[in-house]
């Protein structure tokens, strides 16, 4: 009985491990982040295995969801608080977190405090 549980526990695990050594999705990373690709694919890795919501989600749609992070330049290790991945209803969706966004308004140099 404990083995079958494992065995589903690890499914999702793997096919997020399989999404993200595609060529396709690695170059995709490498074009947004350059040399921090490598990095960023790893934290998607670790919030996938540490969510187990996020893991009733399609690891291709979470990936889509990561590169819209990695457009802006946002990390999205739960920690920092500047951008998340929350599922609603096995869908997984991009949110910025309130850090992010005072963080993309510093990027601008249009203010000095916040």
């Amino acid at each position: 009985m404990a083995t079958n549980q494992q065995e589903t526990a690890i499914r999702p695990v793997q096919k997020m491990k399989l999404s993200l050594s595609n060529q396709g999705v690695q170059e995709q990373f490498r074009n947004l982040l350059k040399d921090r690709a490598p990095a960023f694919m790893a934290s998607i890795l670790n919030l996938f295995v540490a969510d187990s919501y996020l893991q009733k989600c399609d690891p291709s749609a979470v990936i889509q969801e990561a590169a819209k992070a990695a457009a802006l330049d946002l990390p999205i290790d739960k920690s920092l608080g500047l951008a998340y991945i929350v599922p609603y209803n096995d869908k997984p969706q991009f949110q910025i977190g309130y850090k992010g966004y005072i963080q993309l308004a510093q990027r601008t140099n249009q203010y000095k405090y916040i």
